[in-house]
């Protein structure tokens, strides 16, 4: 800035700024300033010029938080442009829900300076870049309306455009359907809490650091030791319980259940009430010492994690930890990427993983009032009410995937006194179940999830390998003795009657099961032969 910039418009430029006698114009400014900013997180620019970050939040007004680059290239573009000049970028869309862009939605919305913006959603405009962006219009001075539009393809004649009162924008998240929507959130924001005013916690979950050494893949258990395998070897380790936590990734985060239940995470910590603590490698070593032994096989791997600035207590220590006290309460989890509402509810302890973490990350909810009914709570977040929420304020992804961190999950209206209240005021019916004998819709909520609950825990523990069922070759029931049966016509010489013991090259194609009524079964099947001499 000042005299050390090394680009002066005002001198490069001075037909623009300045009148004949050298004077500063009141319209000094360019007409028009479009531009296609770099997209540059806050992460990259940290890593690469720290210094750069540091001078662009002194130098800008609207570079809050964690800000992309873009921001302050779209805040010069602004301060060029002439009184009545326009400024037009095509920049990426986050800015409209981030909470890095609330600052520039206040400007925008309290001078009442945004003309246009036409949003691309998920559509790719740069092919081979996952990019999420927009084109956006800024005049000085007040305009009355602004134009928003909700583009598809790069045809932008072909835009459904619309006018919105310019008084109806404001720092709060901008989504394209602010004009046909904000009606509908606005009475939901007045009607009810947030999730936020009834939570005491919304954490993320641990950081491993290392997930091949952290996260493991449990393959049998004992009283006190499970047995498991790291998912880059076929090596099975023998490890205390003690140390070993049930864990989910944010992929394993489905509606009402885990999709999975065969990880664990190995945690050398100690857990109470605030915080969890690193055991100590002589207590790892002497009061767990089949995890020493195997952390000890890694140790190099270990040793070798972090950088100047990423710095681990010690060889074996978890980047991010967390507080396990939080892991361990009864909480709520959700990923940090879904389609639509992915929430569950948990008692079990599980632990899970951290934004950045493969597979996804996840988020825990505890709530603040134990007379809270959690699975009330669970029920209504994973409501078409709360998706249709989050589809207008959350940031959008490529296949219609919608972020669901703390900063848009928090603004979920949850009608805490409505479900508190006599389900006879509500409902008439409710899944065949007598409401009479619920004293509150919360109840009868917990009910449904419960049931829920169950029928995955059903479904999950069903056996669906069909050759368990049939047995093999050797032992086992022939499926022809189990009940009427009615082979393929004409197999009885054919290569169907033959087996892997015959013809090594034989592989089953598919297999596939029909049930046209409880008492037959219809097993389709296929095989692919590939002869020696060929």
């Amino acid at each position: 800035a000042g005299d050390e910039t090394f680009f002066h418009w005002e001198l490069e430029f001075p037909e623009v700024f300045f009148d004949s006698e050298g004077e500063k114009m009141d319209s000094a400014g360019f007409d028009a300033v479009v531009g296609n900013p770099p997209y540059v997180r806050i992460q990259e620019l940290n890593t690469a010029t720290p210094q750069l970050k540091q001078y662009l939040s002194k130098q800008f007004e609207l570079t809050h938080g964690k800000f992309d680059l873009y921001i302050p290239f779209l805040e010069r573009g602004m301060s060029l442009s002439s009184k009545n000049g326009l400024t037009t970028y095509i920049s990426p869309n986050k800015f409209m829900k981030s909470s890095y862009g609330e600052s520039l939605r206040e400007k925008l919305s309290s001078e009442g300076s945004l003309f246009s913006l036409i949003d691309f959603g998920d559509y790719q405009v740069f092919p081979g870049l996952s990019t999420y962006t927009c084109i956006i219009s800024i005049r000085k001075g007040k305009e009355s309306t602004a134009t928003f539009g909700e583009a598809t393809s790069d045809r932008l004649r072909e835009v459904d455009l619309f006018e919105i009162d310019s008084q109806e924008l404001s720092n709060s998240s901008w989504n394209i359907s602010t004009g046909k929507s904000s009606s509908v959130l606005r009475s939901l924001r007045n009607s009810f809490p947030r999730l936020k005013d009834i939570t005491e916690e919304i954490f993320q979950g641990v950081i491993t650091g290392g997930d091949d050494h952290f996260i493991l893949e449990k393959v049998s258990e004992s009283e006190s030791v499970f047995s498991v395998r790291r998912r880059d070897s076929e090596d099975v380790y023998e490890i205390e319980k003690e140390v070993l936590k049930k864990f989910a990734k944010g992929s394993d985060v489905r509606r009402n259940h885990f999709s999975n239940d065969d990880k664990v995470l190995l945690y050398p910590y100690t857990t109470d009430e605030d915080n969890s603590t690193l055991i100590q490698e002589s207590t790892l070593e002497n009061e767990f010492p089949l995890c020493y032994e195997y952390l000890l096989d890694y140790k190099s791997s270990l040793e070798s994690r972090g950088s100047d600035s990423m710095e681990y207590p010690q060889w074996y220590s978890l980047w991010c930890p967390r507080s396990g006290w939080k892991f361990e309460s009864e909480k709520i989890v959700t990923p940090v990427i879904a389609e639509s509402g992915r929430f569950v509810y948990d008692s079990s302890s599980i632990y899970f993983n951290g934004s950045g973490g493969g597979g996804g990350g996840a988020y825990g909810i505890i709530l603040g009032d134990a007379e809270i009914n959690a699975r009330a709570v669970t029920a209504i977040l994973n409501s078409s009410i709360a998706d249709f929420v989050i589809s207008n304020i959350s940031s959008q992804f490529e296949g219609g995937y919608f972020a669901y961190n703390r900063q848009y999950i928090e603004r979920i209206p949850v009608p805490i006194s409505t479900i508190q209240e006599d389900p006879l005021k509500y409902l008439e019916d409710a899944n065949n179940i007598d409401i009479e004998d619920y004293e509150s819709v919360s109840d009868i909520l917990e009910t449904l999830i419960i049931e829920i609950e169950e029928s995955h825990s059903f479904l999950n523990n069903l056996n669906l390998s069909l050759l368990d069922h049939l047995g093999n070759y050797e032992e086992g029931q022939p499926l022809s003795e189990i009940g009427l049966t009615q082979p393929p016509r004409d197999s009885a010489d054919s290569i169907l009657q033959q087996t892997a013991a015959e013809r090594p090259n034989l592989r089953v194609g598919e297999a596939t099961v029909e049930r046209e009524s409880d008492t037959t079964v219809e097993i389709r099947l296929t095989a692919r032969y590939k002869p020696e001499d060929e």
